[in-house]
Order: C-alpha cells, then sequence, then structure tokens
C-alpha cells in the first residue's frame, strides 16, 4: 500500500488494475487511494479507460498505444488465444456520426486481401455494442520506429534497405490498382535488428486514406508536406504522388527536416542543399532524391519497381528478393457479385425470394477459399456477423463445425449484450448435448450430463442460430463441404429453410460433390433454397491480372500468354508457376518461361528442391501439425528468420 500522497508508478498502478480485473474502487483500495484518484493516475500515465475491458468478446484491452483525433489504439490480446497479442484501432465516433466507418471498413477490406511482408495485417473488424457501436480493426502489433527516427545517424546503406522494404509494399498497393495517399514517416515503421546493422522489417501502416486509382479528382488527402504539389493545384493522385511522399520521408530521413519550398521540385537549389547537410551522399543517390521530388508528375520514376532498381547499388542483393506475397481476387468480379446479392442477410426490395444458401464447387486450388476471404470481408464490412469452419475427416462429430461456429458468433458478442446471453441460456440445455462442447458453455458440471436426442439437437441448434440472426444479420460459412456428414448436410437442408425468410444466409464451399450428396443437393434445387455456383478457370485475362501483381507489368506482358497456356488458368498452378518464375529473377536465372514445370506436382516439387534442408524440416512440421499456424507461432519455432522469410 501506498500513502495517499505518494508518487504512484505507472507499473504500480497497472499491476493493481491487472489484479482487480480492471475495477477501479478495488484497485484504489489496493494502492490506498480512492477511485477518483485512480482515475487522476490513469490520466497522468495515459492508461486507457478501456483498459482490461474486453471489447466484442474477443479482444482484452492491455494498454494505450496512441489517442488521436478520431479514435485510439489499443494494445489487445486475443482472448481466444489464437492470435497473440494484436493492436486495435477504436474510433470515437459510431458508425453514422461521420465518415470514419466507411475509411475503416475500406482499410479492412483492402488490407484483408493483400497479404505482403511490408503491409500490416489485419486480423477482424467490427462494431463494439458496448461502447456506442463505436467500430474497430484488429491488425499486428507492429515494433519499430517512425522511418526518419529509426534512420537517424544511420549508414546510407540502412536508409535505402529500408526504403527498399517500404517500396515493396507500396509496389504490391499499385499493382493491386490502389493508392495509399497518406505515406509520411510515421506511416512507415522500422525494426532494426539485433546489430543495428540493417533493417529486420519494415511495415507500411495506416491505408485509412487509400483508394483505388480512377483517374478522378477527390478533395487533396494526406499530411502537411507530403502531398504532391500537382495534387494541390487540383489533379487527380497517382502513383506519382505517392513516390513524391517517399521522397519527402527519405529527405526527412537524410536531413532531419521536411523538405522546404525551395528545394521541392527544383534539383538544382536540392542538390547542392543536400551536399552542404549531407556532404558524404554520392551525388548519383542525391540525383535519385531530386527525381522523386520532381515537380512533375512525368519527371518522377513511372513505378516503384523503377526506384527499387535505381537503389540497387546502395543495397545488398538480398535487399532485392521479390517479397512472398499473395494476389488479390483476380477474374472473379461477375461472380463475387453475385454471391454478394446471394449472400446479402436483408434482400432488397422484390428479392425476397433469394435462395438462402449459396453452394460454390470447383475442383482443388481453383480459389474456392481466397473466393471465400473476399466474401467475408465485404460482408465483415458492411456490419454482417460471419461466422466460419470448415468440415474436417478429423473432427469428432457429425456437427462437429457448428459447435465451432456457435462459439465463434458468441464470443464476438459485446461482454453486456443480453439479447446474445438470453439466447445462451435458453438453448443451453442443447448446446450441452453437442460435442465438442462449446466452450462458451464454461466449465462443465460435475452432475450428469442431459440426454439430448438427436431431433431436439439438430432443431435447438437450428433455433439458436435462426434467433441470432434476428438479432443481427448473420451468414454462416462452411468450407470443404465435401467432407460433410450426412447429418450436418441435413441439418444445413432444415436450416435452409428456415433462413429463407430470416437475415440469414449460408455460404459452402466443396470440390464436386459425389453421388451420395447429389439426392440432397437436387432437393434443395427442387425447393429453390440454393444458388448452385461453379468457380472455372482463370482466362487470359485473369491470368496476365495475377503475373502482373506478382512480376510487374513489364515482366506480365512477356510471360502471361506461355502462363495461360501452361497451366489452364487454374489459379494455383499458376501461383505455383508464378513464385519458379520469381525465384529465377532471385537467382539471376531471368524470367524466360522455357522449361516451365508441365504438371502442379511438379512445379511444387520444382520449389520444394529450393529449399535448404532445415526449411524443409520446418516445412514438414508444418504438414504434421494439420491445421493452420499463425506468425507468432511461425517466429517462436524459426527464432532468427526474418518476417518476410516466414510468411
Amino acid at each position: 500500500m501506498v500513502s495517499r500522497g505518494a508518487e504512484i508508478r505507472r507499473e504500480e498502478l497497472v499491476e493493481a488494475l491487472e489484479q482487480t480485473g480492471g475495477n477501479r474502487l478495488q484497485a484504489g483500495r489496493l494502492l490506498g487511494i480512492s477511485r477518483a484518484t485512480i482515475y487522476r493516475w490513469m490520466e497522468r500515465w495515459e492508461v486507457d479507460a478501456d483498459f482490461l475491458r474486453v471489447i466484442a468478446g474477443r479482444w482484452e484491452v492491455l494498454d494505450l498505444l496512441g489517442r488521436g483525433s478520431q479514435g485510439t489504439v489499443l494494445r489487445v490480446k486475443d482472448g481466444k488465444g489464437e492470435l497473440g497479442r494484436k493492436a486495435l484501432k477504436l474510433l470515437r465516433a459510431g458508425p453514422e456520426e461521420d465518415g470514419g466507418f466507411a475509411a475503416l471498413a475500406e482499410e479492412y477490406r483492402v488490407l484483408s486481401l493483400l497479404r505482403h511482408p511490408s503491409l500490416v495485417g489485419v486480423h477482424d473488424f467490427g462494431i463494439d455494442p458496448a461502447a456506442g457501436g463505436r467500430p474497430f480493426l484488429v491488425m499486428d502489433l507492429v515494433d519499430g520506429q517512425p522511418f526518419a527516427e529509426a534512420c537517424r545517424g544511420r549508414p546510407l546503406h540502412f536508409v535505402a534497405t529500408a526504403l527498399v522494404h517500404a517500396l515493396e509494399g507500396v509496389d504490391q498497393l499499385h499493382r493491386h490498382g490502389l493508392l495509399h495517399r497518406d505515406l509520411k514517416s510515421a506511416n512507415i515503421l522500422v525494426e532494426a535488428d539485433s546489430g543495428g546493422v540493417t533493417p529486420k522489417a519494415v511495415t507500411v501502416m495506416d491505408l485509412t486514406l487509400a483508394r483505388r486509382y480512377s483517374g478522378a479528382t477527390p478533395a487533396p488527402a494526406g499530411s502537411v508536406g507530403h502531398i504532391a504539389p500537382e495534387v494541390l493545384l487540383g489533379r487527380p493522385p497517382s502513383r506519382a504522388s505517392d513516390l513524391f511522399a517517399l521522397g519527402v520521408v527519405l529527405y526527412q530521413a537524410l536531413t532531419g527536416d521536411l523538405p522546404s519550398n525551395e528545394v521541392l521540385g527544383r534539383g538544382d537549389t536540392l542538390l547542392p542543399t543536400l551536399g552542404r547537410i549531407r556532404p558524404d551522399i554520392p551525388e548519383e543517390f542525391a540525383r535519385l532524391l531530386a527525381r522523386l521530388l520532381a515537380g512533375e508528375p512525368s519527371e518522377r520514376f513511372a513505378e516503384a519497381g523503377e526506384v527499387i532498381d535505381a537503389l540497387a547499388p546502395w543495397t545488398s542483393s538480398e535487399t532485392l528478393l521479390l517479397a512472398p506475397c499473395e494476389a488479390s481476387l483476380v477474374g472473379r468480379s461477375e461472380e463475387l457479385a453475385r454471391a454478394l446479392a446471394t449472400l446479402q442477410p436483408v434482400p432488397a426490395e422484390g428479392e425476397e425470394d433469394t435462395p438462402p444458401l449459396l453452394l460454390l464447387e470447383g475442383e482443388g486450388g481453383i480459389g474456392k477459399s481466397r473466393f471465400i476471404e473476399a466474401c467475408m470481408a465485404e460482408l465483415r464490412a458492411r456490419g454482417v456477423a460471419v461466422a466460419s469452419t470448415a468440415c474436417r475427416k478429423s473432427t469428432r462429430s457429425a456437427l462437429g463445425p457448428i459447435s465451432e461456429a456457435v462459439d465463434l458468433l458468441f464470443a464476438s458478442a459485446s461482454a453486456g449484450d443480453t439479447i446474445a446471453a438470453e439466447i445462451l441460456q435458453r438453448h443451453r440445455t442443447c448446446l450441452e448435448g453437442l460435442e465438442p462442447r462449446p466452450s462458451v458453455l464454461g466449465a462443465r458440471d460435475t452432475g450428469p450430463r442431459p440426454t439430448v436426442s438427436r431431433f431436439h439437437l439438430v432443431d435447438g441448434l437450428i433455433s439458436l442460430l435462426c434467433e441470432l440472426a434476428t438479432a443481427r444479420p448473420l451468414v454462416l460459412v462452411l468450407d470443404d463441404l465435401h467432407q460433410a456428414d450426412p447429418l450436418l448436410l441435413d441439418f444445413l437442408w432444415h436450416l435452409a429453410r428456415r433462413a429463407r425468410r430470416l437475415p440469414l444466409r449460408l455460404l459452402a464451399a466443396a470440390r464436386p460433390l459425389d453421388d451420395d450428396a447429389l439426392p440432397w443437393k437436387k432437393g434443395l434445387t427442387v425447393e429453390h433454397l440454393v444458388d448452385d455456383m461453379h468457380l472455372a478457370p482463370l482466362d487470359a485475362d485473369g491470368v496476365r491480372e495475377l503475373a502482373t501483381q506478382r512480376l510487374g507489368p513489364a515482366r506480365a506482358s512477356y510471360i502471361a500468354r506461355q502462363l495461360w497456356s501452361a497451366s489452364g488458368g487454374h489459379p494455383l498452378f499458376v501461383h505455383q508457376l508464378l513464385e519458379e518464375l520469381a525465384e529465377r529473377t532471385i537467382e539471376r536465372e531471368g524470367v524466360e518461361p522455357s522449361g516451365l514445370p508441365r504438371t502442379l506436382e511438379e512445379a511444387i516439387r520444382a520449389r520444394l528442391e529450393r529449399l535448404d534442408a532445415a526449411d524443409r524440416e520446418l516445412l514438414s512440421s508444418l504438414a504434421a501439425a494439420g491445421r493452420e499456424v499463425d506468425e507468432d507461432e511461425l517466429e517462436a519455432v524459426t527464432g532468427n528468420l526474418s518476417r518476410a522469410r516466414v510468411l
């Protein structure tokens, strides 16, 4: 206990709050001070009022990372134990009060479909009912310092290498037709390796202002001192305007200050100015910077890849690896629009007869999982509750996937959601009969377990899902339906019948169904309960777009036709061929299409043979795990491997 007038250290305050589960009154008693004094010390040490609160039933607030005009960024812990510690951005305003919700939803849409080591990853998006409906976004918790601060006093090699990694992330955005529009030092975090010699990781953050490039002229957006001259003059933003902002970031990293108006767009002034401030900077590097800061977009580099190539003399060959990444969904725009129309839980006027079940069929590797991810990202951005699970042969119970879905749905409900709590209590007996037992029920009673007939179990689960959907629009997603037990198929049939007039929709993905499941599918079709969608291979344009995202437009135009011919447009095969070509580029073999693998198996084998023994052993361990492994687990296993290589 401390005396009332004593200084309370931040560590003491946090420890007291943790011991009392965030109860301010009890924490005050531990410290010997009043609750009002606790709040004053919380304000003094910037311990957020949300401390130890659980957001959306899952994200436990641990600490405040930052506070701005639009909201707060919190350090959170995944209550489910799957993702470890993350950062959560919580807006101040509700979804109807300003444009913040739309911007945050767009940031989630963009980043959920773009995975790259130099772009921050996102994991969840939703509304926090306990905070008045404030939107939140969960993303990677990134270590590191702002770009300029991290590069201060570092050799030119370090600065150039860090810039290349940032450019790789920006290049990934540009290849997907997106502009960042707010590149600045604070939005590019750099983490140095243990020796401080090279950057360990560089992460481009905050895509709140990111927009698809359309040639239109929106209101100028960005941070003061970083907005390209043409944008300030009312011309549309472009890739060149993003590169201008990176030029400002580089200038600040080298000099400690933002460039003045006297040097912006004026190479004759910038070069001598930079020479006086940093006489150690080679003239060729200074000219590269001057080109980034050119006044006219046409005088700058055409794309980020050109800047990366120009920086090669000041970076090691390892820096110039084509970073592993995942392409966005391509060649599926019509299918995606059709799927979202079917899956909209509240049908538009005149669409009441939309089938409640969308069955997505296609061979392995055709892109069903990627398609599902795109659907879920869009639905979550619209405020729809989404529960996603999969059928597995290893599942102990026929209704095991539904048990997982129930846990997901109740975990996403707010701790103060009385409706969800009432639904849970009403169907508790039914859930006790489910295997595996949903963890949302808490510890199992020591008494005898209630006996629930199969009929009452199915009927109770259907009623539970329908009641949850009535409280909030709901989409239930089931992957790998070709592995489903007949009881689960029967469950879905009855659920689809009930869902027709409710804000509840079902999405199931499967490889072509076998003969045993065909009567089930035919019955659904007769009752107009299913929209059957088949994913076909990509056409030549789709393959070209994938190649552009991975190799850049110049290489893609040269290789796309051969890729399409070799792969037949099969997305997984195209992806493996692109990785093969990328690795040939890394090893300086060029991107010649000669000798391309002829089958998917051959393509995967060729890539495996390039790995060293340690990496092959790691892959064997991951395969033996038989489940998805998150990044934190990978880093724990691999130890000193870089984040890019782990991904």
